[in-house]
């Protein structure tokens, strides 16, 4: 019972947190945007990558991802739960939008 209990706290807890750096949140939103892309289309995913962790490596490293400037950028881990949960619970479309939700800018 005790153990339950424990699980249940740490679950709780860490289901609000998301990365509080830009280069993990980077990292995480990559792998959400290529899940999205190959649930949605995944023959068109699969012309360009190879499958999903090669599709997150490839993003990891666009524009954003790979400023090392940002690299130690803080955001708000409420913020960027929100992006990744909007990001995994997106509706495939015609078009591909980003969520408004994962225009996180750096706090410190």
């Amino acid at each position: 019972m005790r153990r339950r209990a424990l699980v249940i706290a740490v679950t709780f807890v860490l289901a609000g947190c998301g990365p509080t750096d830009f280069k993990s949140f980077c990292e995480h939103s990559a792998g959400a945007i290529c899940r999205a892309v190959f649930r949605c289309a995944p023959s068109d995913a699969r012309k360009t990558w190879l499958n999903i962790q090669d599709c997150t490596v490839a993003m990891s490293k666009r524009t954003e991802c790979a400023d090392p400037a940002l690299a130690s950028c803080s955001i708000d881990p409420e913020a960027s739960s929100r992006c990744l949960d909007d990001l995994d619970n997106m509706v495939c479309a015609a078009t591909f939008v980003v969520p408004t939700s994962c225009d996180l800018r750096c706090v410190k």
